[in-house]
């Protein structure tokens, strides 16, 4: 049986500050593409939003920035290891600000991956 698809607005808040370690930030990102992966079979019905914090907040994807799963996954390798603080609230800040220009109507999940 396959399972049902539905319309998805998917934000990863990926946390790169130094308690992460430059050591574990690429299991984070590999994390990040195979789950966009197993969730988006094509980024019209799943947009795909990607936010990198630390000591500052980098938007890498505003839900709609990339049509192909390969150009998202270009960009979430492309991503720095910030190192220093931990700026959480920043960073769900910045998410819901990514949400309010979302579709309507459409379930909203933000996956936090922190340690």
């Amino acid at each position: 049986r396959k399972c049902r698809e539905a319309p998805l607005e998917l934000l990863f808040v990926t946390d790169s500050s130094e308690s992460v370690g430059p050591e574990n930030f690429p299991i984070i990102k590999d994390f990040v593409k195979t789950l966009t992966d197993r969730v988006a079979l094509d980024l019209a019905t799943a947009h795909v939003g990607v936010i990198n914090y630390g000591h500052k907040v980098e938007e890498v994807d505003h839900l709609t920035q990339f049509s192909s799963k390969d150009d998202l996954k270009r960009a979430v390798d492309n991503m720095k290891y910030l190192g220093e603080g931990t700026y959480t609230a920043t960073a769900l800040h910045a998410a819901n600000c990514m949400f309010e220009a979302a579709r309507l109507g459409v379930k909203k999940v933000a996956l936090v991956i922190t340690d």
